[in-house]
C-alpha cells in the first residue's frame, strides 16, 4: 500500500529498543526528551525576540544561541591561533552570564553600509542604520 509516515509496528519496536540502549532506562530516555522540549522551547523564544524584539533583545536572542554561521566562518577564515586563545570559549562566556557592554566606537563600512559594535568580550554586532 501506500507509504506511511509512522514506522511499521516492528521498526518502531526496534527504535524504542536503540533508545532504550542509548540512554540505560526508560527514566533517562524521558529526562532527554523533557531536556529535547526545553531546548526547543528556548529556541522559539529567541526566535520570537529576534523577529518582534527591541533591538537589545535581538542582540541578546542572538547571544544566547550558538554562534551564527558568518561568526562561524570568520573564526575559520582568521586562523589566528593567538586571537582566539586570548578569548574565552563560548560556553565559558554563556557559563558567565556576560551581559555585553559595546564600545562607543563603531566602525562604519562603506562596502556594505553596515555598522559594527564590539563588546570586550569579542562579540560584534552588525546593523543597519535607517
Amino acid at each position: 500500500g501506500a507509504s506511511s509516515p509512522l514506522p511499521a509496528a516492528g521498526a518502531a519496536h526496534q527504535v524504542e529498543e536503540l533508545a532504550l540502549a542509548t540512554w540505560g532506562s526508560s527514566e533517562a530516555l524521558l529526562l532527554e526528551k523533557e531536556r529535547r522540549s526545553d531546548e526547543r522551547l528556548r529556541r522559539a523564544e529567541a526566535k520570537r525576540k529576534l523577529k518582534s524584539g527591541t533591538p537589545e533583545e535581538q542582540m541578546m536572542a542572538r547571544c544566547n544561541g550558538r554562534a551564527a554561521p558568518k561568526q562561524q566562518r570568520r573564526k575559520a577564515q582568521a586562523g589566528k591561533a593567538g586571537e582566539a586563545a586570548a578569548r574565552p570559549p563560548v560556553r565559558q562566556l554563556a557559563a558567565e552570564r556576560h551581559e555585553h557592554v559595546f564600545s562607543p566606537d563603531e566602525e562604519y563600512d562603506e562596502a556594505t553600509d553596515l555598522w559594527t559594535k564590539r563588546c570586550a568580550c569579542g562579540f560584534t554586532v552588525q546593523y543597519e542604520r535607517i
